[in-house]
């Protein structure tokens, strides 16, 4: 099969031919046709995450993975070979307390991360646990399946499950990207009044389009809305935008920390925390439920997934190139198989 080869950190992919691993006791093999193009990936293709979390190399990125089943192992029962899934991209053991309770990206017992600790879907195909495939619904595409895995359950999981997001409150939310762009949706569909700030106005036009109440560029925060909102969600992860949550959450609100900068820590002011009773949380990834309900979403046709630019395999440095530079809004996927 071909697939687009990490050989060195910041060095281009290789397109090139690498054997299919047959699917094994209960795994199933995936033909890739489409595969999200995520910062995340920008982070392992630059080297810039921890040294205990940079994969082996060579490697294959790509964990927004949509595709049809190629083929099945021996102990695989309920998928058969044909079906259309998306993948949720935590290989986990299922059973610890974490599983258990649906924090499956904090398995005790993680086996794999898909794309980042094991080979991902920048192929023509990949193989995966059979319980992390998930059936698409007939109106859903392999575009939108592949980013929901992570673009839109991510979102999913912060606005509903973290911040625990209801009717009528009022959300800011910093960053209006790939992560941004899909929690703006999110809140406005449990009834949220929603901001949304970003350094691109033509970001911000995108966010207005799909719902946000008001729109602002961040450097101009500095006279809006202080301490007027339930819930602060941070999908950029920068001391700058750190600084704007505290100012924005009001007394006994939420501040949900969603992005993440891999080579920079910043200092909280731990009295205004205590003194206001602030809550910081931290939200990774997503379960597997909210990768349902996100595929969900999309069956009804209750959320926008937006998708700027589409990519051959063979341009798959570009695209990982165009995403860091901010030349994309929403998200980029590579298109690897026939979309029929």
């Amino acid at each position: 099969m071909k697939a687009a080869v990490m050989h060195e950190f910041g060095k281009p992919l290789v397109v090139e031919d690498v054997p299919v691993r047959p699917p094994a006791g209960n795994e199933v093999l995936v033909r890739v046709h489409s595969c999200g193009v995520c910062y995340s990936d920008v982070k392992l293709f630059k080297g810039l995450l921890p040294r205990e979390r940079l994969p082996a190399l060579p490697h294959i990125l790509g964990h927004e993975i949509a595709g049809v089943v190629e083929g099945v192992g021996p102990l695989v029962r309920g998928v058969e070979p044909g079906t259309r899934v998306g993948v949720h991209f935590y290989a986990t053991c299922g059973r610890c307390s974490q599983c258990r309770t649906g924090h499956e990206p904090l398995c005790e017992n993680l086996i794999n991360q898909i794309g980042f600790t094991c080979n991902g879907g920048y192929a023509e195909y990949v193989t995966v646990p059979g319980r992390n495939v998930v059936p698409l619904p007939g109106n859903v595409g392999f575009d939108e399946a592949g980013i929901a895995a992570d673009a839109i359950a991510t979102s999913v999981e912060a606005v509903k499950r973290t911040a625990h997001v209801g009717l009528a409150d009022r959300v800011a939310i910093i960053g209006a990207g790939g992560l941004g762009i899909h929690a703006v949706q999110v809140a406005r569909l449990v009834g949220a009044w929603v901001l949304a700030v970003d350094v691109s106005a033509a970001k911000l036009e995108q966010a207005a389009e799909l719902g946000a109440h008001e729109c602002r560029l961040h450097s101009d925060m500095g006279d809006c809305g202080a301490k007027l909102f339930d819930v602060v969600i941070d999908a950029v992860g920068r001391q700058d935008t750190v600084k704007t949550s505290l100012r924005l959450v009001r007394p006994g609100g939420r501040i949900i920390m969603l992005g993440y900068a891999s080579d920079v820590s910043f200092s909280i002011p731990t009295p205004e925390i205590v003194h206001h009773q602030i809550t910081v949380s931290g939200s990774r990834a997503s379960s597997m439920q909210s990768y349902v309900e996100a595929i969900t979403l999309l069956e009804r046709g209750q959320l926008t997934p937006l998708i700027s630019r589409r990519y051959p395999l063979e341009q798959a440095t570009r695209a990982l190139e165009d995403l860091s530079s901010g030349a994309v809004s929403g998200r980029a996927v590579l298109d690897i198989a026939d979309q029929s």
